[in-house]
C-alpha cells in the first residue's frame, strides 16, 4: 500500500532572497480559487515581480505580474500570487488590499510541490508539497503555516495567518468516535477578527481599510462594534465592519489596533488583531514639461505609486489624476496637453496629494516666495542700480544700512547745535533788554530831581 506523505519544507538559494511559502489556498468549497501566500522573511526588500512560480503539474517557470499594492515586498511583508483565470473570484471575496499578483497556474486537489525560483528551477528558494490529506480540501480552509507547522484553518490572504478553523460540516450515518475525537467535535471556535489593509502605504494619500469577522458558528459576521487606533493618534467606532479611508500624513511604521465587540455595551472585546503598516514617503515629482505643454511625473521610491485623484496645477488649470493610475517603481509617465488642457507656454506646475496639498513644485515656482520676499526688502531700504545686477543691489543694501548711522547722528548733532544756539540767543536779548530798562528808569530818576531842585 503506498502511503501519502505531506511534506513541507524551505529551502533558500541565497542569503539575500528571502521569500518563504506561508499559505496555500488549493481547494477552497469545491469552487477552486488557487492562490499561494509568500513573506519577505529577509532584512531587505524584495522586488516579487523579479521571481518566478513553479509547479508540479506543469514545466513552466510561471511569470509574478502585479496586480494591485507595491510590487516589492518590506522585510516582513506579504504577497499573495492568484490563478490568472480567478483573479476576479479573488478579488471578489477576499478585496484588492494588499500586494496581489497573478500566474499562469492552477493547484491539483490531490497533492503538488510549489516552488519559488530565482528564474531557475533547479534551485527553489522555497519549496513546499502538500496533499489532500491534511485538510483544506473543499472545507473552506487553507494550508498554513503556523508556528514551524503546518494546519488547514481559516484563510488570510495578504496577512498573518490564523488559527482558528472552519469546524467541518455535519454529515449522515453512523460514526464511532474517541474521547479525545469528541472533545475536538465539541469545542467551540473562538471569535477572530482580522484587519484587511495594505502593509505599506503612502503618506499623504487615504488608505482603505476595512475588517473581517469570523463569528463562533463558522460565518462572517458584519455588525458589531468596531473601535480603531491607528497608532498616530487618531480612533475611529463604527458599528459594522465596511471599508474605510485613514490618512497618515507622516512617514513611520505604526501599529494599528482593533477591537471588536458583537453586542455594543460589552466591556470587554470578543476579538482583537494587531496590524503594522509601514508609511512611506511618496517621492512623485514633476520631473519635465515639454514644449507641447505635456507633464512627466516621475516614482522615484522602490514602491509603485497610485496617483488617483492627485492633482497637477498649471497656471489656473487644473487637471485631476484619474483613479487607478498607477506608476511603477522608478518609473516615468507623461500626462499629454490634449487631456490636462495645458498649453504650450507652460513653464512650471505643481503635483499635489489628493488632499489639496502641494507634494512638488516645477519650475519658477520653487523660487518665486523667495526673490519676492528679497525685491521686498531691497525696495524697503534703497534701490539697487540697474546695472549692478541683484547681488550688487544685495551689497548696496548692506552698504545702505551701514551708512545711515553716521548720517543720523550728524542731523542729531546739528539739531542739538541749533536748540542750543537760539536759547543763548534768548538768554542775551533778554538780558541786554533788563539791562537797557534800569539804565533808562535811573536816568529818568536824575531828570526828575534835577528838575525839582531848579524849582525851588
Amino acid at each position: 500500500m503506498i502511503c501519502l506523505v505531506f511534506l513541507f519544507g524551505n529551502h533558500f538559494a541565497s542569503a539575500s532572497t528571502s521569500v518563504a511559502i506561508n499559505e496555500i489556498m488549493y481547494d477552497l468549497d469545491g469552487g477552486d480559487i488557487d492562490w499561494v501566500e509568500v513573506q519577505n522573511t529577509g532584512s531587505t526588500d524584495i522586488d516579487l515581480s523579479t521571481l518566478k512560480l513553479l509547479i508540479s503539474n506543469s514545466t513552466s517557470n510561471h511569470t509574478i505580474n502585479n496586480s494591485s499594492g507595491s510590487t516589492v515586498l518590506h522585510p516582513g511583508d506579504y504577497g499573495v500570487i492568484v490563478g490568472s483565470t480567478v483573479i476576479s473570484n479573488y478579488t471578489a471575496k477576499w478585496g484588492s488590499s494588499g500586494n496581489i499578483f497573478t500566474a499562469s497556474f492552477t493547484l491539483p486537489n490531490d497533492t503538488a510541490k510549489v516552488e519559488i525560483n530565482n528564474d531557475d528551477k533547479t534551485s527553489p528558494i522555497s519549496s513546499v508539497t502538500y496533499t489532500s490529506t491534511q485538510g483544506a480540501a473543499g472545507d473552506g480552509n487553507s494550508l498554513s503555516l503556523i508556528s514551524s507547522a503546518w494546519s488547514a484553518v481559516l484563510p488570510t490572504p495578504a496577512s498573518v495567518n490564523s488559527t482558528a478553523s472552519t469546524p467541518p460540516a455535519s454529515g449522515g450515518g453512523t460514526t464511532t468516535t474517541t474521547t479525545e475525537e469528541k472533545s475536538t467535535e465539541t469545542e467551540i471556535p473562538s471569535v477572530k477578527v482580522d484587519i484587511i489593509s495594505r502593509n505599506t502605504i503612502v503618506a499623504g494619500v487615504a488608505n482603505i481599510f476595512s475588517a473581517i469577522v469570523h463569528g463562533y458558528d463558522g460565518d462572517i459576521w458584519r455588525e458589531g462594534r468596531y473601535n480603531w487606533s491607528f497608532g498616530d493618534g487618531e480612533t475611529k467606532e463604527f458599528l459594522n465592519g465596511e471599508k474605510f479611508e485613514h490618512i497618515y500624513l507622516y512617514p513611520g511604521t505604526y501599529v494599528v489596533m482593533l477591537e471588536y465587540r458583537r453586542y455594543y455595551w460589552t466591556p470587554d472585546p470578543d476579538a482583537t488583531d494587531r496590524f503594522v503598516v509601514k508609511i512611506i514617503s511618496p517621492m512623485a515629482t514633476i520631473s519635465k514639461i515639454y514644449p507641447d505643454g505635456g507633464v512627466e511625473v516621475s516614482n522615484d521610491s522602490t514602491n509603485e505609486l497610485d496617483l488617483s485623484n492627485w492633482k497637477i496645477i498649471e497656471d489656473k488649470k487644473t487637471f485631476t489624476i484619474p483613479k487607478n493610475t498607477i506608476i511603477l517603481s522608478k518609473q516615468k509617465i507623461i500626462f499629454r496637453p490634449s487631456v490636462t488642457g495645458f498649453s504650450s507656454s507652460a513653464t512650471m506646475a505643481t503635483l499635489n496629494y489628493p488632499m489639496g496639498d502641494a507634494a512638488f513644485s516645477f519650475g519658477a515656482l520653487d523660487v518665486a516666495p523667495k526673490v519676492q520676499q528679497e525685491v521686498k526688502s531691497i525696495s524697503y531700504y534703497s534701490s539697487p542700480r540697474a546695472d549692478l545686477g541683484e547681488s550688487a543691489g544685495a551689497d548696496l543694501l548692506s552698504a545702505s544700512a551701514i551708512n545711515s548711522l553716521p548720517e543720523e547722528n550728524t542731523i542729531k548733532s546739528k539739531n542739538l547745535f541749533s536748540y542750543i544756539f537760539v536759547l543763548g540767543a534768548l538768554i542775551l536779548v533778554s538780558g541786554t533788554g533788563v539791562v537797557y530798562f534800569r539804565i533808562n528808569s535811573r536816568n529818568k530818576k536824575s531828570s526828575d530831581e534835577d528838575d525839582f531842585e531848579l524849582a525851588n
